[in-house]
C-alpha cells in the first residue's frame, strides 16, 4: 500500500494484485497508474493488529487527484448508484458503462474485507451485482 503524505492518513490506493514484489518496482508512478483503485481505509487500525507493516512512504504524483466519480450497489433495489463524492448526490443506473466500470467502490472498508477480496481476485472489472 503506498500512503498518500498529502491525502488524509485514512486515503489509500490499493493494487488489485499488490504483494510485497510490488515493492520491488522501481518507478511508482507506473504502479499509481495501473490496476489501483481508490478507497478509504483505516490503516491505523490494522497497523496496531498487525494485519499491515509500514514499507515506506512514497509521495504521490503532482498531478494525482482523488476520483470524484465513485460507484455502489444500489440499496434500493436493482443496478448501481453512481455517488458524486463532491456533493454526495447519487444517480441510480440499471447497467453500467464500459467507463462506470472503471469506478472506485465508494465507502470505507476494513482490512477484513480488503483480504477477502483480494484473496477472491476481485477486480473492478469483475464486480457484479448479486441477480
Amino acid at each position: 500500500m503506498l500512503e498518500s503524505s498529502s491525502q488524509p492518513p485514512s486515503q489509500f490506493l490499493v493494487d488489485q494484485k499488490m504483494g510485497k514484489e510490488a515493492l520491488e518496482f522501481a518507478n511508482f508512478s507506473l504502479i499509481q497508474k495501473s490496476s489501483f483503485f481508490y478507497l478509504n481505509f483505516v490503516l491505523q487500525a490494522a497497523y496496531n493488529r498487525k494485519i499491515v507493516e509500514k514499507v515506506g512512504n512514497v509521495p504521490l504524483e503532482s498531478d494525482f487527484k482523488p476520483p470524484r466519480y465513485f460507484r455502489t450497489k444500489n440499496p434500493f433495489g436493482e443496478g448501481w448508484q453512481i455517488v458524486d463524492s463532491v456533493n454526495w448526490h447519487r444517480e441510480t443506473i440499471e447497467k453500467l458503462t464500459n467507463e462506470q466500470l472503471k469506478l472506485s467502490p465508494w465507502g470505507g472498508w476494513n482490512d477484513t474485507l480488503i483480504i477477502e477480496r483480494l484473496d477472491e481476485g476481485w477486480t473492478l472489472e469483475n464486480w457484479k451485482t448479486e441477480k
